[in-house]
């Protein structure tokens, strides 16, 4: 019996002993060097072609949090605070303003001179296309004691 070598240059040459022990050739079975070689190939070449397809189905999207936003939904977020907080009145209540705007991007909440100050920051603006929002894309609502006292950045400023 031939050692190693002897086994693989058969399987090279496409010839292999079957069970019977006389040689047979597997150049056209499916495990023949050159058909592994043609499903590895269209193998690749479907994974190609799906990271393709992803990526131009893909491109110019944004996920957050593994949810997939679509390109208008900050958009129309941001009309839509943009025009709620123009019509906000000077005392509304926090939970008033909530209830008109929904949740905001962002609040801080501190005391000053004895009293409670909440800020809620609504998303009003576009500066980075990085799928997050951040504080200068907002517009803050300034609440003492629960009651609107003002919002923009001028207002939010003067408290700090």
């Amino acid at each position: 019996m031939g050692g190693a070598s002897e086994i693989d240059t058969r399987r090279a040459a496409g010839k292999h002993k079957g069970t019977s022990g006389a040689p047979r050739d597997i150049s056209g079975s499916p495990y023949s060097p050159e058909s592994l070689q043609e499903a590895n190939t269209v193998k690749l070449s479907t994974g190609l072609s799906a990271a393709l397809l992803l990526s131009v189905l893909t491109t110019g999207c944004v996920y957050v949090d593994g949810e997939l936003v679509h390109d208008d939904d900050w958009k129309a977020t941001q009309d839509k605070n943009r025009s709620a907080i123009s019509e906000l009145n000077m005392g509304m209540s926090r939970d008033q303003v909530i209830a008109k705007l929904g949740a905001p991007a962002d609040s801080e909440a501190f005391t000053q001179d004895g009293e409670e100050v909440r800020v809620l920051f609504y998303r009003t603006r576009h500066a980075h296309s990085d799928g997050e929002t951040t504080r200068d894309e907002t517009t803050p609502l300034v609440f003492r004691s629960d009651k609107l006292v003002g919002w923009g950045d001028a207002v939010y400023q003067s408290l700090r």
